[in-house]
């Protein structure tokens, strides 16, 4: 009756699932029209819809496809990513027709917290079968391009890319179409051209607007964000990790809430926000989701808490970041192998075991150590750490590779400050050059990467010292001390002073460190959060408030709680009224 007077399916939705009957083709029908309206804002409550629809639809029924399909992809965008994946492959058990089958499939190579391996396998077995309409096996083909870039399979994919894409295009597709722009993006990221990856991800988003695919579109948004802290815009992409979050927030899309927050920490390592980033990535990277590290993405996230946790010299941070790799090492995917070599090995090096280090570059296999550095997403300063590795274990092989790549990538990029600078990083201590380390540590400072350009620094004065040019080393050493300091590095700074030491120089802290307790000690975001709660909001509306997480808003509060020597936020109000 409601239906016949005008009311939206989502209205009368409730109402439907709890009264109605199984073989109810009205109740069908509306629940999975309501479960389409939900899926942009509450993909949770969409799929319980949808589940119940599934409920009472007969086992022939045409809506059965659609319904599988959508249910698995809201599942996974409220990040119940286990749930869907369970009900996807029950789903398949079933003997379903092919374009069902197509369909189903469809949603798990959309499972972006999913090994790129298993989504690859799932476009294979839907190409594999007869009679799909062109549309669906366009789409099952883009995809299957982007699981095998994401996953490190780059010659493959772009063979896969030309077979596709003049089809692709004269389909008007519009969805198989961003499909494949998005994954060729992948593949000029991968041969190293920057620009042009930015400028088709640009395209792509385009595309994606009107394609009504979210879960692919926020995907994008953080593959644009990649691409722009590649390319020196560092600013630009912090701004616009703020708006994916709230973008998330609003769509409550759980699993792009969790990317966007570790994306905007990797951003903020690399602009030297040691502490903030620390923060983010400490209330998202735990060891209870180690065995869910299976994707790029995460384990980029774990690759970047690894660092943070060695410039501040968070011993606990660095044991939990060492026991998650380990677990990383047995997933199938080889890009998350990759990170979690390259962790293992930071790790050795950081505590002076440069065998063990040079053992697990080449943990893939002996060849591979030329390969071992992580490309989803690529971090530049990763270069020179590879071949301070390589000379330490006096691999000249594997340092003359990584100076050469670095510098082929910025012969690709001729506009790019920092690529320039990771080429001439390596160059100089390749080949001892305290020219091109001096233009390292300037051009990474120029490009807004401080740590890089103190790292740099470090090695030119390590290199000066070599010279016996004592007076350049000091300069070069103080220039490093600095930089870290400012950042917080703590394990960093200790190093500096000591080389400093050795030199003859001791070298008290170039200005007050920040206090450790009390409301002085407290940083501009934990203030923001402590001022918001104190208001009355709750952990959630100060997520909304803020644009970021509640997994973040919770970590400021834990860090206020402590600094503040409080345990109730009855107490935060009264601190908060004293200090205004």
């Amino acid at each position: 009756m409601l239906l016949d007077r005008g009311a939206l399916p989502i209205e009368v939705a409730l109402q439907l699932a709890s009264s109605a009957e199984p073989g109810d083709e009205i109740a069908v029908t509306t629940l999975l029209r309501a479960a389409e309206a939900l899926s942009a804002t509450d993909p949770s409550n969409a799929a319980n819809l949808g589940r119940r629809a599934l409920a009472l639809a007969p086992p022939s029924h045409s809506l059965r496809g659609p319904l599988v399909a959508g249910t698995a992809v809201w599942l996974h965008a409220a990040g119940r990513t286990d749930e869907a994946l369970t009900f996807a492959d029950t789903a398949l058990r079933q003997a379903l027709p092919p374009t069902e089958e197509a369909e189903v499939r469809l949603s798990i190579a959309s499972m972006f917290s999913v090994s790129p391996e298993i989504r690859a396998d799932s476009c294979r077995a839907a190409l594999a079968l007869t009679g799909l309409p062109p549309s669906l096996r366009n789409r099952h083909l883009a995809l299957l391009v982007h699981n095998l870039s994401v996953g490190g399979r780059v010659p493959e994919a772009r063979e896969l890319a030309d077979e596709v894409r003049g089809p692709i295009k004269d389909s008007g597709d519009v969805r198989a179409r961003f499909m494949l722009e998005l994954a060729e993006s992948g593949n000029f990221y991968a041969d190293g051209r920057f620009a042009e990856a930015l400028a088709l991800i640009e395209r792509a988003l385009i595309s994606g607007e009107s394609s009504r695919d979210l879960t692919r579109v926020m995907l994008t948004r953080q593959w644009r964000c990649d691409i722009l802290m590649l390319n020196d815009r560092l600013d630009q992409c912090l701004d616009a990790a703020v708006e994916n979050v709230a973008l998330a927030q609003k769509h409550h899309q759980a699993w792009a809430l969790r990317v966007f927050e570790t994306g905007r920490a990797r951003t903020l390592l690399q602009l030297g926000h040691l502490a903030e980033a620390h923060m983010i990535l400490k209330e998202q990277v735990t060891e209870d989701t180690a065995a869910e590290i299976t994707n790029t993405l995460d384990a980029a996230a774990v690759t970047a808490f690894g660092r943070v946790a060695i410039h501040i010299g968070d011993e606990g941070s660095r044991r939990i970041v060492s026991r998650i790799a380990q677990v990383m090492l047995g997933e199938h995917a080889r890009a998350v192998r990759c990170h979690a070599a390259w962790i293992l090995a930071s790790e050795a090096m950081a505590r002076g075991n440069l065998r063990g280090a040079h053992s697990w570059l080449c943990h893939l296999g002996q060849s591979e150590r030329f390969s071992v550095l992580p490309l989803y997403p690529a971090d530049m300063t990763d270069e020179p750490r590879l071949v301070h590795i390589a000379l330490a274990a006096r691999d000249q092989a594997l340092a003359d590779h990584a100076s050469s790549l670095a510098g082929e990538r910025a012969a690709l990029n001729p506009d790019n400050t920092s690529l320039a600078a990771a080429a001439a990083h390596t160059s100089g201590l390749v080949r001892r050059e305290r020219g091109d380390l001096a233009a390292a540590a300037d051009l990474f400072a120029l490009g807004n990467r401080p740590l890089a350009a103190a790292t740099a620094f470090e090695d030119l004065g390590v290199q000066s010292a070599e010279d016996r040019d004592p007076e350049g080393a000091i300069t070069a050493f103080n220039r490093a001390l600095g930089i870290f300091t400012d950042a917080s590095a703590t394990w960093d700074a200790a190093r500096l002073r000591g080389r400093l030491r050795a030199l003859g120089v001791r070298r008290r802290l170039a200005r007050p460190t920040r206090q450790t307790t009390g409301w002085d000690s407290l940083t501009d975001a934990e203030l923001a959060v402590a001022r918001l709660v104190a208001e009355g909001l709750s952990n959630r509306d100060v997520a909304s408030r803020l644009f970021i997480s509640h997994h973040t808003v919770s970590g400021h509060l834990k860090n206020v709680f402590t600094k503040l020597a409080i345990n109730s936020r009855v107490e935060l109000v009264r601190i908060i009224d004293l200090n205004g």
